[in-house]
């Protein structure tokens, strides 16, 4: 309903308006120039397969639409880049929000006599497809693709959004020589603009206010290893609409300023207030009726905090939609039971209110939504729900869609820096990190027979994340076939395996197995080559590229300690063992430790990774690839063992 209104009240203002900007970037269809022609590599990127040209958009407000005009040419350097040549565009779909219309593609090629030879996609050739949920795409594919191929294409987005405008991503996966976007937009409207990327701050953000940005040779961004949304760190443009003019009084001829940003607080009381939060928040009598069924042991607080988030994950199924907003009436969701995330976590917030909590609804942003600027209260920056309780000063977050997570792990999309926690009266910002220890421990009892067969008695105990991984990954009934995939040791046979804990996320998650093999281990004149690592998940850095663009995101600290002792027969000795290790990244970010030892017929390794913060910054990249590459070469190493008479 708020959006429809605004609409109305935009249009009117157009009748009013005197004066619009004008767009500075202009790209003609078809007229390429020799230089792109003849270009064959991208100077400050050479390992690209192809390169963006050009790409330039123009926004315009028209009283029933915002139009957005983009024109995008591409250079295919090499066979690579012929993927750049498969085009997708999304569009929101439902109510007719979003369409996408005009679209003209073709691809431009030099023939043997050096002429152009341009080959248009036909209109049957594009393609409208539906997507998840309201969303739906545009697709086509560019014909006669070869190394040194140009390729453009058009098309027109028309949308109704006035207070949230699609912006401007200035990046892409393919690195760009020129990007550039203009905003024609009416004096009488006032919208802020959010800027992010260095470069866009860095040129735009501190000056005086213009209405087109341009960057030119700008890197790819794409994804690598450790990063939850590199989109985070893309340069791109947003806008929010703050306010507009109006006519007042017809006769007098007055404007007046109608303000359409809100700030944090009045946020708060908005979501609050609104039906589709207030209608789940205000059923005291339910609620009671409810708590009056769930089984409390003792009295303490937190253990009461338990059994009511338990009730909750155990009994109402989370449909797997993130959202801010609920869909189903309350009486809806307390009979299908299962719901969205908002819908059920504010019943966690219902309940824990009603059982004299002080609890409350935190909005968030999910790390594959992004992160949330706190500049401006712009509600788009969310799509989550969770809740909060406030016990003696400190801040539980809980998450109550997951039955395998215990009341204080919140979910892994979660942790993205802070939420927003809504109150009448003190709204405030909320930091969301990680709540629990994570941590994965291995002990290894080996032996050898004199014959050089080797045996294991083998204990995982795995807890917080790690522990979750696994509970999704296998419960307890699929860890045989996870261990027998795991076990990347030649000629060992499972013999027994159990599991722990499995359905108790409160608990530490454990596997105990035993391996054996009727095969002497590898090696060859009367030597044995003994690996001490059973399980190794460290068999190859993940750290790849010589530079990074993004802090490596853990997500969260951890630990892995690894403890081995193996006893030998008297007709084994042995001859050379892995020399003790250690390694530290700067300002106590994260270890390594290989400590080895003989001592006798016994041989003892005990290894301990630990990386302590869950962000590790960029100038640190160097020094984390050359760590990595210390410890997976010595997780790798072998004891030598000597058969002896």
């Amino acid at each position: 309903m708020l959006k429809r209104s605004i609409t109305a009240t935009i249009i009117s203002v157009f009748y009013f308006s005197a004066h619009a900007v004008t767009a500075g970037n202009e790209l003609k269809w078809g007229r390429v120039s020799k230089a792109e022609i003849n270009l064959t590599h991208c100077e400050y990127e050479p390992d690209a397969n192809a390169i963006v040209l050009n790409d330039v958009g123009v926004l315009k407000i028209e009283p029933r639409n915002i139009v957005i005009r983009r024109h995008r040419r591409i250079k295919v350097l090499n066979e690579n880049g012929f993927n750049q040549g498969n085009i997708e565009i999304p569009f929101y779909a439902k109510d007719g929000w979003e369409s996408v219309k005009n679209v003209k593609a073709q691809t431009i090629n030099v023939d043997d006599k050096g002429k152009l030879e341009k080959i248009s996609i036909s209109g049957d050739k594009i393609y409208e497809v539906d997507q998840s949920g309201d969303w739906k795409a545009i697709r086509f594919t560019f014909p006669s693709l070869k190394k040194g191929s140009i390729i453009e294409y058009s098309y027109v987005t028309y949308s109704k959004s006035y207070t949230f405008l699609d912006g401007w991503m200035f990046q892409s996966e393919i690195p760009t020589l020129h990007s550039a976007f203009s905003a024609l937009i009416p004096e009488s409207m006032d919208y802020r603009i959010l800027f992010e990327g260095k470069r866009l701050i860095d040129k735009y953000g501190r000056g005086k206010p213009v209405n087109n940005w341009e960057l030119n040779d700008v890197f790819s961004i794409k994804e690598e290893p450790y990063v939850a949304n590199y989109l985070d760190y893309a340069e791109k443009i947003r806008f929010q609409l703050a306010g507009y003019k109006r006519m007042g009084d017809v006769l007098s001829g007055n404007v007046e300023y109608v303000t359409t940003m809100t700030t944090w607080e009045k946020l708060a009381q908005e979501r609050l207030q609104a039906p589709n939060y207030s209608s789940y928040l205000n059923k005291g009598g339910k609620a009671r009726e409810i708590l009056s069924s769930i089984r409390f042991e003792g009295g303490d607080p937190r253990e009461k905090i338990k059994s009511i988030y338990n009730h909750v994950k155990d009994n109402y199924k989370w449909n797997g939609r993130f959202r801010l907003f609920t869909k189903q009436s309350f009486s809806e969701f307390l009979k299908a039971k299962s719901g969205n995330s908002a819908e059920i976590n504010l019943f966690l917030n219902l309940l824990l209110k009603n059982a004299e909590f002080k609890a409350n609804p935190v909005l968030l942003s999910t790390r594959k939504h992004g992160k949330v600027s706190r500049s401006y209260p712009f509600l788009s920056q969310f799509n989550n729900l969770i809740c909060n309780v406030n016990l003696d000063g400190e801040d539980i977050l809980m998450d109550a869609t997951n039955p395998n997570r215990p009341y204080n792990l919140l979910s892994k999309s979660c942790l993205n820096e802070f939420g927003y926690l809504l109150d009448q009266r003190n709204p405030r910002w909320v930091n969301i990190k990680p709540n629990k220890n994570t941590y994965e421990t291995t002990y290894v009892d080996a032996t050898l027979d004199q014959e050089g067969n080797a045996n294991y008695k083998v204990n995982l105990q795995y807890n917080g994340y790690q522990a979750l991984a696994l509970r999704e990954r296998i419960g307890n009934e699929q860890y045989r076939e996870f261990l027998e995939t795991s076990l990347k040791v030649d000629d060992l046979i499972l013999r027994s395996a159990e599991s722990k804990y499995a359905d108790r996320p409160d608990k530490p998650y454990e596997l105990s197995f035993t391996l054996g093999s009727d095969n002497q281990m590898p090696g060859q004149n009367n030597m044995i080559y003994f690996q001490p690592i059973l399980i190794n998940s460290h068999r190859e850095n993940p750290f790849k590229s010589d530079s990074r663009y993004f802090p490596v995101d853990y997500s969260y600290p951890f630990k892995e300690k690894y403890i081995l002792v193996l006893q030998l027969p008297d007709n084994l000795q042995i001859v050379e063992a892995p020399a003790n290790a250690k390694v530290s990244l700067p300002d106590n970010l994260g270890s390594f430790i290989y400590a080895s030892q003989i001592q006798g017929n016994k041989y003892q390794l005990s290894t301990d990774f630990r990386i302590n913060k869950a962000t590790i910054p960029t100038k640190y990249y160097k020094g984390l690839q050359e760590f990595y590459n210390i410890m997976v070469a010595k997780l790798s190493e072998v004891v030598v063992i000597k058969k002896v008479k």
